[in-house]
C-alpha cells in the first residue's frame, strides 16, 4: 500500500469478494488482509446479495461468472437498493462476452487473467474517487 492510498482511506476498509474459484478467493482474501483490510468471502452471488443487505463494504469485489447469480445479475439486483446504488464494485471476468455492455462508470472491468496486486490497488482507487459515498 503506497502512502497515497493510506491516506484517503478508512483506518480498516471492508471488502466484499465474491470468487467461485476457492484457489483465487483465498489468495485475494490473504492480500487484503495483508493490506489492512477487513474481508467477507462469498462463494455467489446469491450469499453475496444476502451479505451485502446485511451489512454493505466499502467496496464490492465480484466475478462475473458463478453459480446462482452471476456477478452482472448481482449487480443489476443492487440498483434497486438505496443502500448498495453506489457501492463501488470492481467486476472480474476472463470471458469477454461477460463484460459487453457494462456501463464503466459504474463499476470497474478487471479483466483475468490478472496481478493479484492491481486488485488492491483498483479497490484502494475505488475509495479515494470523487464523489464516493462515505
Amino acid at each position: 500500500m503506497t502512502s497515497a492510498h493510506a491516506s484517503h482511506v478508512p483506518s480498516m476498509p471492508s471488502v466484499l469478494l465474491v470468487e467461485d474459484d476457492p484457489d483465487l478467493a483465498e489468495l485475494l482474501q490473504e492480500l487484503f488482509v495483508q493490506v489492512g483490510w477487513t474481508v467477507r468471502l462469498e462463494h455467489n452471488g446469491a450469499d453475496a446479495l444476502r451479505s451485502l443487505k446485511e451489512s454493505p463494504p466499502d467496496v464490492l469485489v465480484t466475478d462475473c461468472m458463478m453459480p446462482q447469480m452471476s456477478g452482472r445479475e448481482l449487480v443489476e439486483l443492487m440498483k434497486g437498493d438505496p443502500r448498495l446504488t453506489h457501492l463501488p464494485v470492481i467486476l472480474m471476468s476472463g470471458a469477454d462476452s461477460m463484460l459487453q455492455g457494462i456501463d464503466p462508470s459504474h463499476q470497474t472491468i478487471l479483466r483475468k487473467p490478472f496481478d493479484p496486486e492491481a486488485l488492491v490497488d483498483m479497490a484502494f482507487e475505488q475509495l479515494a474517487a470523487p464523489g464516493r459515498r462515505h
